[in-house]
């Protein structure tokens, strides 16, 4: 699993090399590539749960708080995906639906650039996961877990704001030809 991890990391570096460029030599991974990449994020993450701990990351953090580790690498996509289910469902619509409410398109239609909007984002998840080590190695698991759910609750007011400020600058213009 660990050649796994490495194998797949080195192939989304090669990857991002192209989706970062200026001009015409990018590459789109469309859904079938983000969903191989998500499936290979669930199988490696069910098997560092269910694998017993080495000892040295009880030097890093507590066992207990193996699963906050998840949410704390996973930020950024956990909370997009929570984030779009509730705002697709509370407007009527199917959760699978396509639509610009994520937090990248968000960016972007703030004036941000692609690689701005990747920085913020990856910026953000860092963040969470140095704070995470941060914190774990010298909390209790419950305290972790309110910090993360207050920052899952600030970041979600952050970003409903700013696709409320989105909304109501774009007045849609329609004609009737």
């Amino acid at each position: 699993f660990s050649l796994f991890s490495i194998l797949t990391a080195s192939v989304l570096v090669g990857f991002l090399r192209f989706n970062l460029t200026k001009g015409r030599m990018k590459i789109f991974m469309g859904d079938c590539g983000s969903l191989v990449i998500g499936l290979i994020l669930g199988i490696l993450t069910l098997h560092y749960l269910s694998s017993p701990l080495a000892a040295p990351v009880h030097r890093v953090f507590f066992p207990e708080n193996r699963i906050l580790f998840i949410f704390a690498i996973l930020f950024i996509p956990i909370f997009d995906t929570i984030r779009i289910i509730i705002i697709r469902v509370s407007n009527g619509r199917s959760p699978f639906e396509a639509d610009r409410n994520h937090l990248h398109h968000a960016l972007l239609d703030k004036g941000y650039s692609h690689i701005t909007s990747s920085l913020i984002l990856g910026g953000i998840n860092l963040l969470i996961t140095l704070l995470f080590f941060y914190f774990s190695k010298n909390l209790n698991y419950k305290i972790v877990l309110l910090i993360i759910f207050t920052l899952y609750t600030l970041f979600s007011i952050l970003f409903y704001q700013i696709n409320k400020n989105n909304r109501s600058q774009k007045i849609p213009t329609y004609s009737k030809s």
